[in-house]
């Protein structure tokens, strides 16, 4: 992932110190709407996690599941 190969882009910067400060962790999400309701990804460092509407589940590259919310 690019947050691992370039640091800078997952940091901010501090004006009272004048420092970047680099993130040891990273926590991405999107939504799209889709016919079957509002889609939200959401890559937190190693694992993804998929929801759709009120329904949860998990996916890979290739398969989607769709499980109750718990």
């Amino acid at each position: 992932m690019a947050i691992s190969k370039y640091p800078l882009v997952n940091s901010c910067f501090t004006e009272e110190s004048l420092e970047v400060i680099l993130k040891g962790c990273h926590n991405i999400g999107i939504a799209m709407a889709t016919p079957y309701g509002l889609v939200c990804a959401k890559h937190k460092e190693r694992s993804v996690s998929f929801h759709l509407g009120d329904n949860k589940g998990t996916f890979t590259a290739t398969t989607i599941s769709i499980g109750k919310q718990t």
